[in-house]
């Protein structure tokens, strides 16, 4: 008996095969017969813009013109211009556009002939056709230099200093042949001295920022609106544009590098909404480690003028 159901058994096992093989068969064949569709490609465009960059009068070669959205400023390419001044920019779809080109030493320029964006031509491209005769005249820019000093005089190597348009919109990406965003920089060397270039003529505000320093705005100020705004011509350099920062103290909210119950009073007074919060270092008011400013940051900052204690939970001034 225990044969016949070892033979019935065995007999089963090879039907059960043969079914999963028939599956798998069947399942494969399905597959060969339904491919999986390839996506159609979509054509790129081929939209272009095209023109020359002249400087008095003659071509000038190796500018970089660049060419965004206007709607959400995603560069969309760019070309540098030839030794006959000419450049053409491709591979752009249905849709409108600012352009502008820029050089090192040179103000940059947006279509046409405008040096800020808010004043800039709107260019329109239709895929599949050129956009001709979008020239540029680069004319030699402004600078601004100075150096950047500590409160004994000595240079602060690897300060940042940016430059910001007072009257304009800050562009969201400019300074050709700079890594900048928004704003002209540059970085002081190890003598302090910087210099920002590419500038068109007007009014700057001017800020120079280092670790384990106070910030500060030309001339002095904490903040931008009382800043003194630094008037620059095309062509020429605005010097001695010089900065002393204080080194940055725990408790020192006014930034005059030292701790005293003026200070206690100006963050009680950014807390209750007396000031503006941001006439204030709140970096070194918040000597509890917070990371917001509270009446408790002015109560031991009081604590601490006083002699009550001689230390913040930040560390000592």
């Amino acid at each position: 008996m225990f044969g016949k159901l070892s033979g019935k058994w065995s007999l089963f096992c090879v039907l059960a095969a043969l079914l999963l093989l028939a599956a798998a068969l069947v399942v494969g064949a399905g597959s060969a017969q339904t491919p999986t569709p390839t996506p159609a490609s979509t054509p790129s465009p081929t939209g272009t813009i095209s023109g020359t960059v002249t400087h008095a009068g003659s071509p000038f070669k190796n500018a970089r013109v660049v060419v965004y959205d206007i709607t959400d400023h995603t560069i969309n390419t760019s070309a540098f211009s030839q030794t006959n001044g000419s450049y053409s920019l491709a591979n752009l779809g249905s849709g409108s556009y600012l352009v502008f080109a820029g050089y090192p030493s040179y103000a940059n320029e947006y279509y046409s002939e405008a040096r800020w964006e808010e004043d800039a031509t709107v260019v329109s491209v239709t895929d599949g056709q050129n956009t001709g005769n979008i020239n540029f005249t680069l004319d030699t820019g402004g600078s601004i230099s100075g150096v950047v000093r500590d409160k004994d005089g000595n240079p602060i190597a690897g300060a940042d200093v940016y430059v910001n348009p007072q009257d304009h919109n800050e562009p969201w990406w400019w300074a050709i042949g700079q890594e900048s965003y928004g704003y002209y920089r540059d970085v002081t060397g190890s003598d302090g001295a910087y210099f920002v270039r590419n500038l068109g003529t007007g009014s700057y505000v001017v800020r120079a920022s280092v670790a384990g320093y106070d910030d500060k705005y030309y001339d002095g100020a904490r903040v931008r609106e009382d800043a003194t705004p630094v008037a620059v011509v095309e062509g020429q350099n605005r010097p001695d544009i010089d900065f002393s920062l204080a080194p940055s103290v725990p408790g020192d909210a006014n930034g005059d590098g030292k701790v005293t119950m003026v200070d206690a009073m100006l963050i009680a007074q950014c807390v209750v909404g007396l000031i503006d919060c941001g006439s204030i270092d709140q970096a070194m008011a918040d000597v509890n480690c917070s990371g917001t400013v509270t009446m408790v940051d002015a109560m031991l900052v009081a604590q601490y003028v006083v002699g009550l204690i001689d230390e913040f939970p930040c560390g000592s001034p």
